[in-house]
């Protein structure tokens, strides 16, 4: 029983340590920053085509992702 719970904890913590490592995507890290300033968010969806457009006060970000998987990012101040 002590070799499964220490198994058990070294594949937990190897598991941690390779999903944390993940690189972030400049999407992704648009998103984030500006859910932190308290942006105002809207989303539309149509045709295969996704729009995301994110405003602050001094700050609009608009993400644009075409059917055909390609993304385009514009940032406004």
């Amino acid at each position: 029983m002590k070799r499964y719970s220490y198994l058990a904890v070294v594949l937990l913590g190897l598991t941690l340590s390779v999903t944390s490592c993940r690189e972030k995507s400049e999407k992704e890290k648009l998103i984030e920053e500006m859910k932190e300033d308290g942006a105002t968010i809207k989303e539309k969806s149509d045709d295969g085509d996704y729009k995301l457009k994110m405003e602050t006060d001094d700050k609009e970000v608009k993400i644009k992702e075409d059917a055909d998987g390609e993304t385009k990012i514009k940032i406004d101040n």
